[in-house]
């Protein structure tokens, strides 16, 4: 494995989680096809890809809707204080604002 892989897609390792076998396959089946994806881009997109994938992976690892995590994240982020940043990491995420996420303006919409 070469060094731009090993560095855009780095194994999860989350101390609080426990986490099934057949859930860690899945989990290693996604960061390989992340892999293989970060070997066609260059430096720079392929670190993009392989830190969105690690994201993806830890909110399916943690039982969170990647979707519902990435839209309250992505809404929250521009208003949230620096310093609390790391409340919008799925771990804590879950705990602090699973129970009520924000949505969309499509997802208002539609339902």
């Amino acid at each position: 494995m070469n060094t731009r892989t090993r560095g855009a897609c780095p194994r999860i390792r989350s101390p609080g989680a426990r986490v099934c076998a057949r859930a860690r396959g899945r989990a290693a089946r996604d960061l390989d096809a992340a892999q293989e994806l970060a070997l066609l881009l260059d430096g720079a997109r392929a670190r993009h890809v392989g830190t969105l994938q690690s994201l993806l992976t830890t909110c399916r690892l943690h039982g969170i809707n990647p979707h519902t995590c990435l839209v309250d994240v992505l809404q929250r982020l521009s208003r949230y204080p620096a310093r609390d940043i790391l409340a919008l990491m799925p771990r804590v995420w879950r705990e602090r604002f699973a129970h009520a996420p924000l949505t969309s303006e499509v997802e208002r919409h539609a339902g």
